[in-house]
């Protein structure tokens, strides 16, 4: 006779964390800080005085569009049919 199947062992418990979930978001923007302060820096330097809507474009976006032009459409015009 076959043996029993039985299932695997459990997986043993996390080690619970050292602090409070306060405590640790407070850690964690203790940790981004550096990053916004250096992107606020960025965007307060190129920043656009008068354009406050959209976002904040770096000086070769501001430029004009890499490549050539697309080339223009030319309209068809309609034949009417004679009968």
């Amino acid at each position: 006779m076959p043996k029993r199947w039985r299932p695997p062992p459990t997986a043993p418990p996390k080690a619970r964390m050292d602090c409070t979930l306060q405590e640790h978001l407070a850690n964690i923007k203790d940790q981004e800080k550096p990053k916004n302060s250096a992107l606020a820096e960025w965007e307060k330097a190129n920043a656009d005085p008068d354009d406050q809507e959209g976002p904040v474009l770096s000086s070769a976006q501001k430029g004009a569009p890499a490549g050539p032009l697309p080339p223009k459409e030319k309209k068809k015009k309609k034949e009417k049919k004679k009968e």
